[in-house]
Parts: C-alpha cells; sequence; structure tokens
C-alpha cells in the first residue's frame, strides 16, 4: 500500500501516462457536440462546486446539491 496526500488515486507508474492521455483524447472525441439543457447546466454547476469543496476538506450537504 502507498502512503498518499489524500488526493484520489496514486499513480505510481509514469509509463501509463500515453495510456491515459489516449484515454482521455478519445472520452473528449466521444462527446456529443449539442449544447445541453439548462437544467443539466445548472446540476453540473453544483455537482463541480460540491466536488471542488470537498477536495478543499470541507464538507458537503445534500441540501446544498439542490
Amino acid at each position: 500500500m502507498l502512503a498518499g496526500s489524500n488526493q484520489g488515486p496514486i499513480f505510481s507508474h509514469p509509463e501509463y501516462a500515453r495510456d491515459f492521455r489516449e484515454i482521455y483524447e478519445t472520452s473528449l472525441a466521444a462527446l456529443p457536440e449539442e449544447d445541453p439543457p439548462a437544467d443539466r447546466l445548472e446540476i453540473e454547476r453544483l455537482r463541480r462546486d460540491a466536488n471542488r469543496a470537498a477536495a478543499a476538506g470541507r464538507t458537503v450537504s445534500i441540501k446544498e446539491l439542490t
């Protein structure tokens, strides 16, 4: 078990970078081009804000996501 800094996955093999980049680029290319519904944009904004807050060590309640 590797000791981490509480920042998500620990990637200990730099040679995986090429594979990660390929997966990332393939995923981006697969996204649709149309505009998303406005309702979904608001939900995604809330999700991103909650993820940032959690990454900063703050507890996020479900009430903040509605």
